[in-house]
């Protein structure tokens, strides 16, 4: 660039300097301005810093008071949730199934009820089948049965029996022995095989033990009959105890295994019935053995059962009571019975109050109630008086060592009957278990078992019998019968058991008994010997050669019912059952057999049994070669 061009330039930068410095502020005032602009703005800070300060305080605060509100807060959060979950389980407990002890206890008794079942099951299946052993020297059933013979018994603890002119009695049964006392004398205890002196020449021998029975023999007894007296009762009776074992040796001869138990029962039942229309019930001081019956004027009391503390006292038509020794039973109406002692299974009874009880003589009632005496009826003996009635026809001849039972008469309509008799009409009975004000309970043996009528009611009996119950007076239910027919063959049939008892008071004369010296019974006690027949019939079946009443029964187109036995020769044959096909028959010594109609049997030695025919319950047999 050319001079001319640079120096205005430069002299209008000088130029331009120049007034800018004139118009330009001065320094100290710029100062200044500064200073004052500078000390206003510090004051609105000092209060926005105060003011920032106060918050920051009031946020502190409240952000303390906010922390210690959520704490407390947690806490009670935390203290609920224990609570809650404290409940929680409460409710859960509370809810929760608890274990019911009664329903522990009754499945205990079930489970424990389910194992003596099964052990009684299988007792049962030996028995049926023949191989039931009983200790060490228990031998085979069959064997002992048929080594007791007619002038042995088989008798289990409890039970006594009659040899010539003394008393066994069997206190305890165990493997290879028994406790046997003979007379009046202290029990003794007597290995298989052994004798024991009961007097007079008599000696009886333990043959062996099976089944909680023992077998007994005699010899030098006079032909001692060896029945069962019944004197000291059967504990049995009492605590439940050796029922299965009497049941065993009924089983033994030919009873039905799967009603063992159930005629076991019934025995104890019968002997009861049989010991108090036999000998009478005793009272006033008199010891009443277990299954006797005490009479106090018009108030009867029967002792079911003796312990070491008492006995267990019914009086009959009440209930059965545990009387303490010593202590009073109300048998109502203003008597008082006092059980004064126990000893030797019999309960030693006194009273007062009782009408006609002062004089405590033993009294018979005329009108007989059988099972008034054995009415632990409440507990089955209604059905096991029955039931023995059921298997007998009603007329046999009774146990030999025992008395002459009277046959079974007909009954006719508007005869009364009391609880424990029984009505036969033609070939029906119908025994009377209970006698209310305007009704009673009546059992159709063989038909439609235990019913309760009212008065102008009706019980089928069956076979077109029908039995009304035409009123109730004095306690006796009186009856009438329609459609009973068989009254003519049940008449012939009653002759045909007087023969048959005449021929066992033949035979038992060579055979005499204690029991045998009783007075015959009065009229009105036909009832009782009635009731106490069916007990006698199975006892004498119980015991090998007493047939229908002792004597040998020889073949007779009338046949024999079920549970009678008849002997041919030397063997005897026991009638199980009866059916359309033929009949169970059971041979002592060989075990049972079921023989079809005209099919025959063979006893050995050369005799065979045939059955020719049945007939309801009766079986028609005939022998060869006996």
């Amino acid at each position: 660039m050319g001079g001319s061009k640079f120096i205005p330039i430069v002299v209008a930068l000088v130029v331009g300097l120049f007034i800018g410095w004139l118009l330009g502020p001065d320094v100290d005032d710029v100062s200044e301005n500064v200073n004052e602009d500078i000390a206003s703005l510090r004051e609105p800070l000092e209060a926005t810093r105060t003011d920032v300060q106060a918050v920051s305080t009031k946020v502190d605060e409240t952000n303390q008071t906010v922390t210690g509100a959520l704490a407390e807060m947690k806490t009670q959060l935390d203290q609920l949730g224990q609570t809650v979950e404290t409940r929680t389980s409460q409710i859960a407990e509370a809810v929760a199934p608890q274990p019911d002890p009664s329903a522990d206890a009754t499945s205990q008794g079930i489970a424990d009820l389910k194992t003596e079942i099964a052990k009684l099951q299988e007792s049962v299946s030996g028995l049926s089948a023949g191989g039931g052993q009983g200790g060490s020297s228990g031998g085979d059933m069959a064997s002992l049965v048929q080594s007791v013979g007619p002038t042995g018994a088989i008798l289990v603890a409890g039970q006594s029996a009659i040899f010539g002119s003394g008393r066994i009695a069997v206190s305890e049964v165990s493997d290879g022995s028994a406790m046997i006392a003979a007379g009046d004398g202290e029990a003794q205890e007597v290995q298989s095989g052994a004798s024991l002196d009961v007097g007079n020449g008599c000696f009886v021998t333990l043959s062996g033990v099976a089944s909680g029975a023992a077998f007994l023999t005699s010899e030098g007894c006079e032909g001692g009959s060896g029945q069962a007296a019944a004197s000291g009762g059967q504990q049995a009776a009492a605590t439940g105890q050796n029922a299965g074992q009497g049941a065993a040796a009924a089983a033994a001869i030919g009873e039905a295994s799967g009603q063992a138990s159930d005629e076991g029962q019934a025995a104890q039942q019968d002997e009861g019935s049989q010991q108090a229309a036999a000998s009478g019930s005793t009272g006033g001081g008199t010891p009443t053995p277990v299954g006797g019956a005490a009479t106090f004027g018009t108030t009867r009391v029967f002792v079911s059962g003796v312990n070491e503390n008492g006995a267990m006292l019914m009086v009959v038509g009440g209930k059965r009571q545990q009387v303490a020794t010593g202590s009073s039973l109300d048998a109502g109406n203003g008597c008082s019975i006092t059980l004064d002692s126990v000893a030797d299974n019999a309960a030693t009874l006194s009273a007062s109050g009782c009408e006609g009880g002062g004089s405590g003589e033993a009294q018979q009632s005329g009108e007989a109630q059988p099972a008034e005496e054995a009415q632990p009826a409440q507990q089955g003996g209604e059905q096991a008086a029955a039931a023995p009635a059921a298997g007998s026809t009603g007329g046999q001849a009774s146990d030999a060592g025992q008395k002459a039972a009277a046959p079974a008469d007909q009954s006719t309509s508007g005869d009364a009957f009391s609880a424990g008799q029984t009505a036969v009409y033609g070939e029906n009975r119908i025994f009377v278990s209970g006698v209310e004000e305007n009704g009673a309970t009546l059992f159709a043996v063989g038909g439609a078992g235990r019913q309760r009528v009212e008065v102008g009611q009706s019980v089928d009996v069956g076979n077109g019998c029908s039995v009304t119950l035409d009123g109730v007076e004095n306690g006796r239910a009186r009856l009438s019968a329609e459609g009973c027919d068989g009254n003519a063959a049940a008449a012939g049939q009653g002759a045909g058991n007087g023969e048959a008892q005449d021929q066992a008071a033949s035979g038992s004369d060579a055979q005499p008994a204690a029991a045998a010296q009783e007075p015959a019974p009065a009229a009105g006690e036909a009832p009782a010997a009635q009731a106490a027949a069916p007990a006698n019939d199975q006892a004498a079946a119980q015991i090998p050669g007493v047939v229908a009443g002792g004597a040998a029964a020889p073949a007779s187109d009338e046949g024999i019912s079920t549970g009678q036995t008849r002997t041919f020769g030397d063997h005897k044959v026991f009638l199980s059952a009866v059916s359309d096909r033929g009949a169970t028959l059971y041979i002592v010594g060989a075990g049972r057999k079921e023989v079809a109609s005209g099919q025959s049997v063979d006893l050995g030695d050369g005799c065979s049994v045939t059955v020719d025919g049945t007939d309801g319950s009766k079986a028609m047999l005939s022998a060869t070669g006996c």
